[in-house]
């Protein structure tokens, strides 16, 4: 696999460095928020620490994509690091593609 020798300082690329520090840094509370037993403190930390990372799903799902980079964290960010697939029709991540592709979009109401 080729490596990247610089990563684009782009604002796309800046959300997704950001959000993966997050993420790993809150792994252990978001796990330990799980579960039947998980304590009431412990649900609330992981879902303040999910609605921050949604908001910035949110906001990097819609900046438009300016490098093969950007797309990249794109389809990692939209698709969970591979654990889930946006709809077709509808997801922001298959309409950006079908844009950059020169496909006909249709976009929602």
């Amino acid at each position: 696999m080729t490596e990247l020798k610089t990563i684009p300082k782009t604002p796309i690329m800046a959300l997704f460095h950001k959000h993966r520090e997050i993420l790993k840094a809150s792994a252990q509370c978001i796990i330990a928020a799980q579960g039947a037993k998980a304590k009431t403190q412990d649900r609330e930390a992981a879902a303040r620490v999910i609605e921050k990372l949604n908001k910035m799903e949110a906001e990097l799902m819609a900046l438009p994509a300016t490098c093969a980079a950007d797309f990249a964290a794109k389809v990692i960010i939209d698709t969970c690091c591979g654990d889930s697939y946006p709809d077709w029709e509808t997801g922001a991540l298959w309409r950006e593609a079908r844009e950059l592709t020169g496909m006909e979009v249709q976009r929602p109401n």
